[in-house]
């Protein structure tokens, strides 16, 4: 399974994940309350 999931990462277009995961971090910073903070734990939890 390990390298399905390698394979997988390495076709990823670096750009295209940092912005992704740019977004992910705005909407936790600026989502009222509970939810921002969750999505933030979500992301900082893998």
């Amino acid at each position: 399974m390990k390298g399905t999931r390698d394979a997988r990462l390495a076709r990823i277009n670096p750009t295209a994940a940092f912005l992704g995961a740019l977004v992910v971090v705005l909407i936790g910073l600026f989502a009222p309350g509970v939810i921002g903070g969750a999505v933030l734990l979500a992301l900082a939890g893998g």
